[in-house]
């Protein structure tokens, strides 16, 4: 069967726009499942829906604000992060200082990443380690320069430490605050 790039992009606007965020475990997961079912049945192939346990993640926004000055800043949690309002000192740990950190360093704090770091294995390990730490919260950069994603960090075993990210012009007016 050819592939129609007409279908491909009507599909792709379909799951993206009409349909929206499908996070796990949402209706939007739930109508997109339904959707592509629906898309196979009418190429004529058999479709059928499994019900599996899965976590599941609702955004329902985020803000940072330093108290200091009283700058604040648009960031987005990040999938699976925990909620809840910290406060902490604004702390910078740089990707190559991530190994060495201990707990007298960063318990109680924020931890500001400046900079993407890694592939997605790499981050959530980062924000596994950060959170044994004790660590309050963490702000990562996102990889793009002017929106954030996520799925920047996606780690369902976070249970206390939330995350949140920010676009790379983002981090960097953030970065002159600490």
């Amino acid at each position: 069967m050819p592939i129609d790039p007409q279908e491909l992009w009507r599909t792709v606007r379909e799951l993206a726009v009409d349909i929206g965020p499908r996070c796990p475990g949402t209706e939007g997961e739930k109508r997109a499942a339904r959707h592509i079912r629906a898309e196979f049945e009418r190429m004529g192939l058999t479709a059928h829906l499994e019900e599996f346990p899965c976590p599941g993640w609702e955004c329902k926004g985020a803000s940072l604000v330093l108290t200091e000055g009283s700058a604040e800043f648009e960031v987005t949690p990040v999938m699976y992060s925990p909620g809840g309002e910290i406060s902490g000192e604004l702390v910078l740990v740089r990707p190559s200082e991530l190994e060495a950190l201990t707990p007298a360093e960063v318990k109680s704090k924020v931890v500001f990443i400046p900079a993407a770091f890694g592939g997605i294995v790499s981050r959530n390990q980062a924000a596994l380690r950060l959170e044994s730490l004790g660590v309050a919260g963490l702000v990562a950069t996102g990889s793009h320069t002017h929106c954030p994603s996520t799925k920047h960090i996606r780690e369902p075993r976070l249970k206390s430490m939330p995350v949140v990210v920010v676009p790379i012009l983002m981090a960097n007016k953030l970065a002159a605050h600490i």
